[in-house]
């Protein structure tokens, strides 16, 4: 698990996907000069510089970085976008705020959707 903190009030924990021997771990980082060891610790220093890589970036860009933000970087989630079930929510609300429904009142109460 990767705890991961960003000033006083902002933290997350997600996994790593990593496993770990339990007689290797001490402290947040592997012990010992073993490939295993030094396997694991090189992966964390990744984790750990492409962490402080993305709060930069986000930093430079706007305020108020919260922990969840990098962790979405670093987990390849995309924050604020739409799903197509959104656009078409927002394009039949359109559909139905539209001028043309209203001055037709003889229109067919189904005439906005096909079957």
């Amino acid at each position: 698990m990767i705890r991961l903190s960003i000033g006083k009030f902002s933290e997350t924990i997600f996994s790593a996907k990593m496993t770990v021997p339990a007689n290797l771990w001490a402290s947040g980082r592997a012990t010992g000069k073993s490939h295993t060891a030094n396997e694991i610790n090189r992966q964390l220093d990744e984790i750990r510089a492409s962490a402080l890589s993305y709060y930069r970036e986000l930093s430079a860009v706007r305020d108020g970085v919260t922990a969840e933000d990098v962790k979405n970087l670093l987990l390849g989630m995309a924050s604020g976008q739409k799903t197509l079930l959104s656009y078409f929510r927002t394009h039949n609300q359109n559909c139905k705020n539209q001028t043309y429904y209203k001055l037709k009142p003889n229109l067919p109460k189904n005439a906005h959707t096909t079957k």
